[in-house]
């Protein structure tokens, strides 16, 4: 439709300038109708293009973003796992919060060197006020958590157990808490999950 209106009104224009008749008219209009068909190509292929380099950069992404996220949770996995060894082997005469002074202390000091890695976008002021309250409060839960753990290793507690228990419990307490707070949908998958989580329970709690 717009290659007929610029030709329509290129005819008509010259038409009322020069008084063509329609032979003059039809020669005026073909050469101009071929041109413009000839530009509406390429920019069809441009944008064709452009289209085909923006799909193919959200694939990538989409891979890269899927990979990413396989990592993270063998990271956090194999942290775990290393978490609840390091516990089970901590002294029994140490002291709960001092254990757990040296073990942040140190971890403080790893983060100072891993910012070589992961380098701040913004200045280290904003940066600081880019964080909010939870960052306190994740500390109050550190506390619990180690202090927690450390505990029930020393009244008995079996490394293969603890935290299928602990995990096991928490998921049936973030359930509620996710559809509540943040809006996360619960599906009927998310109920199944929750019925093996309190029949592993049943079944931990019995077989031992």
């Amino acid at each position: 439709m717009i290659v007929f209106h610029w030709v329509s009104i290129y005819v008509k224009k010259h038409t009322e300038e020069k008084h063509l008749n329609h032979s003059v008219i039809f020669s005026y209009s073909i050469p101009l109708l071929e041109k413009i068909l000839v530009q509406d190509e390429k920019v069809f292929s441009l944008t064709d293009n452009i289209h085909n380099l923006h799909l193919k950069r959200r694939d990538k992404r989409k891979n890269m973003s899927t990979a990413t996220g396989y990592l993270s949770m063998f990271l956090a996995v194999i942290s775990t796992v290393a978490y609840h060894i390091f516990q089970r082997h901590i002294g029994k005469s140490a002291h709960p919060l001092l254990s757990a002074i040296v073990t942040y202390l140190t971890a403080i000091v790893i983060c100072m060197f891993l910012v070589r890695s992961f380098p701040f976008r913004y200045r280290l002021g904003e940066e600081i006020r880019n964080l909010n309250w939870a960052s306190l409060g994740l500390a109050l839960a550190i506390i619990g958590l180690e202090v927690g753990f450390l505990l029930c290793y020393r009244t008995g507690w079996q490394v293969g157990t603890t935290a299928v228990v602990s995990n096991s419990l928490a998921a049936l307490v973030l359930l509620p808490v996710g559809a509540i707070f943040f809006s996360e949908r619960i599906s009927s998958t998310s109920f199944l999950g929750v019925f093996l989580c309190i029949a592993g329970l049943v079944t931990l709690r019995y077989g031992n």
